[in-house]
């Protein structure tokens, strides 16, 4: 069981492939944005640091500020006896009072800068209160009576210097600390570009390698899995092997077992073709034999009616013989065991000799048949080319109509030269011209049909097997033309 495990960790399915080819680099990608996100927080948090020491360094300053407006319009009141020194003293108080509260909640988390601010503001409210409770004097123009509490107002001065001062140093280290670290910062941020720059280029690389690896592993396989499915049709043997343990793997393994069933079921359709070629063709032959004596002037003669029997029966022999050979021929060119004498062969007269082949058709028919064919010359078999034509011409005489034409004539394209034979006959039906050519098909037309639908296919096959195709073109009621197009000389 591990074994096995281990076996499928180290040979992953094309799915699990592709899955690492886009999860790895995502992952990279993935924690280089945790490590700039924290940077990026980081610095945020070091802004809002330096943010709130200087909204204290400026609520300290406007403290002080206030303050000395408290104090210097409740002196003024009391030395000037005038009431609005005295209501502009309390409403600085109260604006004191207030920005006290702020600077406290400002400090909330820094509970020693916390403290000195409430030591400052306990030292401020007691001498605050001492200064109100003092109230002007009958001798307005002279300072003795402000004087005389000038000393506790100055040592209150001095207390609030120095806890101002500590507050400000403290602050001023902060600002030290917070630029330290905002030169680290700085440095850190430059060592996460340059690891963000890595980063990148390793990811890329690995990307690159990766897809590479990628396409080579199944591009490579694929071409020989196509190379593979090619091979089946044509009864090739298969033999290059996809490795691995996934889909393409199992894959050619459902080819290579495919192609090893038709291997045997060719072998034993050839076996059956054979045992049927020998066990029907030589009783046939033996009954043509016959028949050929029945109807010998050595015999005694027959009675008319015993003559059309023999002739009849000689004839179905003969259908029945000849698609013993069909049979034959076919399978040895779909087994591709036909071999070919090929030589040049010169077109018009291929054309005149398969016109000689089917003269005897064509007077029967009423049918004209007219050689136009030029000079050139294909490379070919010639018995094979000749069998081609003449069911071509057969096939154009049969369907004609009587005291018409039937033409065939040559043309060069490139590398090839096609045969066309072209008659007067009905033509055939569009769905008809797509089938025509395939086994045991038999054209709408029943009435003129009498044959097993094998000539035209064994056609198709005998040209390919020169290197060449075939084809029909038609238009119903206005005749046909075959032509077949094979190499040139």
């Amino acid at each position: 069981m591990p074994h096995q495990l281990l076996k499928q960790l180290l040979a992953p399915k094309v799915l699990h492939k592709s899955l690492l080819l886009v999860l790895v680099p995502l992952l990279i990608q993935t924690l280089f944005f945790f490590e700039l996100g924290g940077v990026v927080s980081k610095a945020e948090q070091m802004a809002l640091a330096e943010r709130k020491q200087s909204t204290v360094v400026e609520q300290v300053n406007w403290l002080i500020a206030i303050f000395m407006s408290t104090t210097s319009n409740l002196g003024t009141y009391i030395i000037t006896g005038h009431k609005p020194y005295a209501q502009e003293g309390k409403l600085a108080l109260a604006k004191l009072r207030s920005q006290f509260d702020e600077l406290e909640n400002l400090l909330a988390d820094s509970p020693t800068q916390l403290g000195h601010v409430k030591q400052m503001r306990g030292i401020i409210e007691v001498q605050l209160k001492e200064l109100q409770a003092l109230e002007p004097t009958e001798e307005r123009n002279s300072f003795t009576y402000l004087w005389s509490h000038m000393k506790e107002f100055r040592e209150t001065m001095q207390e609030i210097g120095v806890r101002t001062g500590l507050l400000m140093r403290m602050i001023s280290a902060e600002k030290d600390q917070l630029a330290q670290m905002r030169k680290e910062e700085v440095a850190a941020r430059q060592s996460v570009k340059d690891q963000i720059l890595t980063g990148m280029i390793v990811n890329f690389m690995l990307v690159a390698v990766m897809l590479i690896w990628f396409i080579n592993n199944i591009t490579g396989r694929l071409s020989v899995l196509v190379e593979n499915a090619r091979k089946i049709p044509t009864g090739q043997a298969l033999e290059r092997q996809v490795k691995g343990n996934d889909e393409l793997a199992y894959l050619d393994e459902v080819l290579h077992n495919a192609a090893a069933e038709l291997k045997r079921a060719n072998e034993h359709r050839q076996s059956l073709m054979e045992m049927v070629a020998h066990d029907l063709r030589s009783p046939l032959m033996s009954c043509q034999v016959s028949m050929q004596i029945l109807a010998s002037d050595k015999m005694p003669e027959l009675p008319p009616i015993a003559v059309r029997q023999i002739n009849s029966v000689q004839t179905n022999i003969k259908r029945v013989v000849e698609m013993v050979n069909d049979l034959l021929t076919m399978d040895k060119l779909e087994a591709g065991q036909l071999e070919l004498d090929v030589e040049t062969v010169q077109v018009p007269q291929l054309a005149q000799e398969a016109m000689d082949s089917v003269a005897a058709l064509a007077r029967e028919k009423r049918v004209t048949i007219k050689n136009n064919c030029t000079p050139l010359a294909v490379e070919g078999d010639p018995k094979r080319l000749l069998q081609v034509l003449v069911n071509y011409l057969s096939n154009a005489i049969k369907f004609s109509p009587p005291d018409s034409l039937v033409t065939v004539y040559c043309g060069k394209e490139k590398s090839m030269v096609a045969i066309f034979v072209e008659d007067q006959g009905p033509g055939l039906e569009p769905e008809d011209q797509e089938h025509i050519f395939e086994k045991f098909y038999q054209a709408s037309d029943k009435e003129n049909s009498k044959g097993f639908g094998l000539g035209l296919a064994i056609c198709k096959l005998l040209t390919e097997a020169h290197g060449g195709s075939v084809g029909v073109e038609s238009i119903r009621g206005k005749g046909s033309r075959f032509w077949l197009a094979v190499p040139s000389a």
